[in-house]
């Protein structure tokens, strides 16, 4: 099975500049997922046997194209029993660390239920309602919250690579806060499982928010033609950057819109050298990924998250998928 090459890291654009690639995966399968239960923190399986296979393949990728240094896992037993498949398969040891903050949305008493109110509440969500939540459940701000500072955590950690296995629901706030800037794109993810997201995070310290970046000078706009019929779309550049693509307007946070997921819809790839739109995209508008001010242990940091890959399934046979 031949699996495309994971593109090399695009060099800071100055010595001041830090970069770190952090791939963030989907657990594999559980039976919830196969009945298409709902499936947040109040759920805690062990994969079923097609997770299990899924979990294998996931491995072998990455243990032939990435330098990994650490996992960092949710706390719960799908993704803890992942990364333990990736680490066993990995040609070199590392430590798994449970972080608990990484869980899965609470969908509150609508665990382990396939419920028709769900659809309700995304289009709650798309419209900008970001406090709407599952009867006893958890809204998308509240898990923004707890989830953010853990991942720019990450960039004081020594290790060049990191894998981070989570959630599907958790995957598309957390995509969409780190590279849209907020929460309207949740929808724009496919997250099956076992997917590859690619980021390589540049960050560069400042005296303050207002001091210049070298940051400005980096695009995640680059060229990149589409293959044909391509369902899930492998975001890539021979540089590390990536291409994004925005499914609805992305001119401000206090929008409203009626897009809604047709379950087939991903970040859409457009190449900049024809201007051509894939053709399931309706509405598009190109977009630059922002540069985020964090404060790391009280050193103020230009942050910006370049996507490489995006809801790649690859790796994944026929009857794994």
């Amino acid at each position: 099975m031949n699996i495309p090459e994971i593109p090399p890291i695009e060099q800071p654009p100055s010595s001041n500049c830090q970069v770190k690639r952090i791939i963030f995966c989907r657990h594999a399968e559980t039976a919830p997922n196969a009945s298409f239960q709902l499936q947040g923190s109040g759920i805690n399986e062990y994969l079923n046997n097609k997770g299990v296979g899924q979990a294998e393949a996931l491995a072998r990728r990455l243990s032939t194209q990435e330098d990994i240094g650490v996992i960092i896992t949710s706390n719960l037993r799908r993704a803890v029993q992942t990364s333990e498949i990736i680490a066993a398969a990995y040609p070199k040891s590392f430590n798994i660390i449970q972080e608990p903050e990484l869980r899965e949305i609470s969908w509150g008493v609508w665990e382990g239920m396939v419920c028709p109110d769900l659809d309700s509440l995304i289009e709650k969500w798309q419209s900008g309602d970001f406090t709407a939540c599952a009867p006893g459940g958890e809204t998308p701000l509240e898990v923004r919250e707890r989830v953010l500072p853990i991942i720019y955590s990450l960039l004081k950690r020594p290790e060049k690579t990191i894998l981070v296995v989570v959630h599907g629901r958790l995957l598309r706030i957390l995509l969409s806060s780190i590279l849209y800037g907020n929460l309207y794109h949740m929808q724009s993810f496919n997250h099956r499982n076992t997917c590859v997201n690619i980021v390589d995070v540049y960050y560069e310290p400042t005296e303050s928010k207002t001091s210049p970046t070298v940051l400005s000078k980096m695009s995640s706009l680059k060229n990149y033609e589409p293959k044909q019929n391509q369902l899930y779309p492998l975001v890539k550049s021979i540089s590390g950057g990536g291409i994004i693509i925005s499914p609805i307007p992305v001119n401000s946070d206090k929008r409203n819109t009626s897009y809604k997921d047709s379950c087939e819809s991903s970040l859409r790839i457009k190449s900049t050298a024809t201007k051509n739109y894939s053709s399931e995209t309706k509405t598009c508008t190109e977009y630059e990924t922002p540069i985020l001010d964090i404060d790391l242990s009280g050193q103020n940091y230009k942050v910006k998250f370049m996507p490489v890959i995006l809801d790649s399934i690859e790796h994944l046979t026929a009857d794994l998928y």
